[in-house]
């Protein structure tokens, strides 16, 4: 018992002394651990002052970047422009140019002065357009294909600001000749405007690729055609007029034709209520196309499919601007089907097209005569 009691007095210092070692030696590693600590806690605070710099720098930047549109309209229309033309920052609109309300034709008077060429192969298309335009003061000259209007616009005194190109022509067509315009630094900056009677995508497409700014569609509105001129054209001061349209001779004369074959009223909203406008071009359609029933005929058996769209092309224009609305209804639907590619479809079609074309010939010919 004496020696355990003496063990134990022994060990115990022993115990207690390591203990304390023991115990400095967590204390170390705690006072480690803590100095540590704060070390991080700075860095952590820091970074999150950096990111806080970081966030509001950024926001800073994106408001000093809001106000940079000062013109949002050209921002607007970047996307739309073409390769082709956006060396000479032109607009191009890739939908239908908007119609200008309330427009008359000495609404054209604020132009007068400008260079205009139209290329056109259609001279019942054509004399529309210089009807509409006659006594604006614009300078116009014309070319019935692209070819001939290439040689104009390459003349030495030449100095035309805008162009009104049809697409489709022979010899060279309104696509290629667009393209060599392009393609000229003399001519690149000149805007061009396409003439076309087919509004479908692909139609759509192929005019702007080929650098065109925009398209009318036809038949022609006098609103439109002046919107094309208020944003290609430079333009004087705006002179206000104090004109105002009368009512045309075709409202006082007083016959009523079958408006599902010949809407006369239709008619004269593309002629501005010219009643001997209307005449003169219902009367030059008659002669220019008067055996346009018995031609489908011949290019429907003939398999001649790329005439044949052009025919229909130009009919689809002309018998909308005419009000021929069951041949224009009728013209259209071929039209669509020679482009989707169905052309047996075309064998049904002769015997109607050629009854559809006498009814509107005898409306016209009575309204002429009236």
């Amino acid at each position: 018992m004496e020696q355990t009691s003496s063990t134990f007095a022994v060990s115990l210092p022993l115990l207690i002394g390591g203990g304390i070692i023991l115990a400095l030696i967590l204390l170390y590693l705690v006072i480690r651990e803590r100095r540590k600590t704060p070390s991080k806690r700075v860095s952590a605070t820091e970074a999150g002052k950096a990111e806080e710099a970081r966030s509001t720098t950024s926001n800073n930047k994106s408001d000093l970047q809001e106000p940079q549109p000062a013109t949002p309209e050209k921002r607007e229309e970047k996307p739309l422009r073409s390769s082709s033309s956006s060396e000479g920052g032109l607009p191009v609109h890739k939908e239908p140019i908007p119609e200008t309300a309330d427009v008359i034709r000495e609404s054209f008077e604020e132009f007068t002065g400008r260079r205009l060429l139209i290329v056109e192969d259609n001279p019942v298309n054509m004399k529309l357009i210089l009807k509409l335009l006659e006594g604006s003061g614009l300078e116009i000259e014309t070319a019935e294909n692209g070819q001939k209007a290439l040689e104009k616009l390459r003349a030495p005194d030449a100095r035309y600001e805008m162009v009104l190109m049809d697409v489709h022509m022979p010899v060279m067509d309104g696509l290629e000749c667009t393209r060599q315009i392009r393609q000229d630094p003399q001519l690149k900056d000149i805007p061009v405007i396409a003439l076309t009677a087919s509004t479908q995508k692909d139609e759509v497409e192929r005019i702007l690729e080929s650098g065109m700014n925009g398209y009318l569609d036809k038949p022609l509105v006098l609103g439109k055609l002046y919107s094309a001129f208020k944003i290609f054209l430079t333009q004087k001061p705006k002179q206000k007029s104090d004109r105002v349209m009368i009512a045309g001779e075709g409202e006082k004369q007083g016959l009523v034709t079958n408006a599902n074959i010949l809407d006369i009223r239709s008619a004269m909203a593309h002629t501005n209520n010219n009643d001997s406008l209307y005449r003169s071009l219902l009367d030059e359609f008659l002669k220019e196309y008067a055996d346009c029933d018995q031609r489908f005929k011949q290019l429907v058996e003939a398999k001649e499919y790329e005439e044949l769209h052009r025919l229909l092309i130009d009919l689809n224009g002309l018998t909308g601007m005419l009000g021929a609305m069951e041949l224009y209804a009728l013209v259209d639907r071929l039209k669509q089907i020679v482009e989707k590619g169905t052309h047996t479809l075309l064998e049904d079609y002769p015997s109607e097209c050629h009854k559809a074309y006498q009814r509107f010939r005898r409306e016209a010919r009575r309204y002429l005569v009236h």
